[in-house]
């Protein structure tokens, strides 16, 4: 699970412009 974090920051990064939205919703999720 932890490891699926990790991937789906890596995702949010390289799309944060695209989905400025989830960028967002994955940082509080790993906080």
């Amino acid at each position: 699970m932890h490891h699926r974090t990790l991937q789906t920051s890596h995702n949010a990064s390289q799309n944060h412009y695209r989905y400025p939205i989830i960028h967002h919703r994955t940082i509080t999720d790993i906080s």
